[in-house]
């Protein structure tokens, strides 16, 4: 397959403009990423329930001719009492979005994915970039993360997580091993924030 590398090919959809028809496109798109024969992989009813009442923090990345899912990246906002149960147990079934609210704001950053025949192209960026403008809006009205971590199941997420500024949560835990290692970023993905808006995308205007 023949990816163009242009700006123009491709349109990021995010948060309440995903509908339910785009949420199941979505969730069928995962399963090319985490299949489910393997540990790691989330049941499709899980993925969807996350967004059930709230879809702050759902960024699907669209080829704008076919209207296919070519990647997504997902994060959601939690309670204390979610966010100290999840870091204890590892239990996805007590996850709940309550959205990007004014004042303090938890955010788990879920994944970030495209599909590998796009993966070293212009379409990550174009995705981080709508992300990370959201936020930055989002903090310019009064809503602040003040804690943001994050989960890598493989290597490949590993260095991603890294590449975003965030460190292990346990110091003690080996990252050089595919397995659930938890991540938290100490300047809660400020400076992330601040390079990817910066960074020019060719064909950008």
């Amino acid at each position: 397959m023949n990816v163009v590398n242009n700006i123009d090919n491709y349109i990021v959809v995010a948060n309440e403009q995903v509908d339910n028809v785009l949420l199941d496109k979505t969730v069928t798109f995962d399963k090319t990423i985490f299949p489910l024969d393997k540990d790691y992989s989330v049941p499709d009813e899980i993925f969807k329930e996350l967004y059930r009442e709230n879809k702050d923090g759902l960024f699907v990345l669209l080829d704008k001719f076919t209207q296919s899912v070519i990647g997504y990246l997902h994060c959601i906002f939690l309670t204390d009492e979610q966010r100290d149960k999840y870091l204890i147990d590892k239990d996805y079934l007590c996850l709940k979005n309550i959205g990007f609210q004014l004042g303090n704001n938890n955010m788990y950053f879920y994944t970030m994915a495209v599909a590998e025949q796009y993966r070293g192209t212009n379409v990550v960026k174009i995705l981080a970039k709508a992300f990370a403008k959201w936020l930055y809006d989002g903090t310019k009205q009064g809503k602040n993360i003040t804690f943001c971590f994050s989960d890598a199941i493989t290597q490949q997420g590993v260095k991603t997580l890294y590449r975003m500024g965030m460190i292990p949560y346990n110091a003690n835990k080996s990252v050089e091993k595919d397995g659930m290692v938890t991540f938290i970023s100490p300047d809660c993905l400020d400076a992330y924030i601040n390079k990817i808006l910066n960074t020019k995308i060719k064909g950008e205007r």
